[in-house]
């Protein structure tokens, strides 16, 4: 557990470090074009005095949230086979299970019943548009 605990905080360092590289190359192409233009020129000076403080708030943030979404407890120390009992899963209700069914039996008993006039009805389809699959 200690070792899976190590690697995701090096994983989390590494990103941090990373993403915190990106931020400040965009503080400082923010600042520089703030600069450039005349009618902001004091705000990007003093973005560019406020960017040590975003870049540590961020990585702050960052940290904290990551450490948030990983967080380590007892119940990740849970036997396998009790997290592993997919017995009551159901994707659909039993219900609705029925109507589905119900419905795909009706679908197919008028598809074949007029067999003959949907054969012609999905050709002139085919022929109307090419490469494209109806059903």
């Amino acid at each position: 557990m200690a070792e899976i605990e190590d690697i995701v905080l090096e994983v989390r360092d590494a990103r941090s470090a990373a993403l915190c590289s990106l931020v400040e190359e965009a503080l400082d192409g923010a600042c520089k074009d703030m600069r450039d233009q005349t009618s902001t020129a004091i705000d990007g000076k003093t973005l560019l005095h406020e960017s040590d403080i975003v870049l540590a708030r961020f990585k702050q943030q960052l940290e904290k949230n990551f450490t948030e979404l990983v967080k380590f407890s007892s119940r990740m120390d849970l036997d396998i086979s009790s997290t592993l009992d997919f017995g009551n899963l159901r994707l659909i209700e039993e219900d609705d299970l029925e109507a589905i069914i119900a419905m795909e039996g009706m679908i197919a008993h008028a598809r074949n019943t007029d067999i003959e006039q949907y054969l012609c009805y999905t050709t002139r389809l085919d022929k109307l548009i090419p490469q494209t699959k109806i059903d």
